[in-house]
């Protein structure tokens, strides 16, 4: 007699925007909890080019589908191949944030940022970012994926894992 265990779900990931700069994907899957949890990745894919107004205008339109399907998503930024977008694109983004901040801090649930190991002015830019839009969720920002993926899958953050701005 031989036993077999069930298959194990394979979750499926969605597309939602892919450029040549970056990817956004969701997947849903089913931590210990059972509880669904729709995993929204967004990734930059070039260090070599800037993030264009196609690119921004991508990302939020789809977040903006996404508040509307009052589906709530936990978000992990992997900005390590990312350059520094010019200061109208960062400005047009916090602007986004605030506008939307109700909706952000209502659905998002969690917010990881994955940033490259380098010293540069991006860390920086990305505390001025979350300074202006003061997410409600739980933040963690670090320069280790493992880390971040780990940070994601946890049921409950604990609280030495929300960012510290100083």
């Amino acid at each position: 007699m031989v036993l077999s265990a069930p298959p194990l779900p394979i979750p499926s990931v969605d597309v939602l925007f892919e450029s040549p700069r970056v990817r956004m994907t969701m997947q849903t899957h089913k931590p210990a909890s059972d509880e669904e949890v729709n995993h929204v990745c967004i990734e930059a894919l070039d260090e070599t080019a800037s993030i264009d107004d196609i690119t921004v205008e991508g990302v939020l339109n789809c977040t903006i589908a996404l508040l509307d399907s009052k589906t709530e998503f936990q978000t992990l930024w992997d900005i390590r191949k990312c350059t520094i977008p010019n200061v109208g694109l960062v400005c047009r983004l916090v602007r986004w944030a605030i506008a939307e901040k109700g909706r952000l801090d209502q659905h998002n649930k969690r917010l990881c940022i994955v940033l490259p190991t380098s010293r540069g002015p991006l860390p920086s830019v990305v505390k001025i970012v979350l300074r202006a839009f003061g997410p409600k969720c739980p933040v963690f920002v670090t320069t280790d994926l493992p880390s971040a993926n780990e940070f994601m899958k946890t049921a409950t953050p604990s609280e030495s894992t929300r960012l510290r701005l100083s």
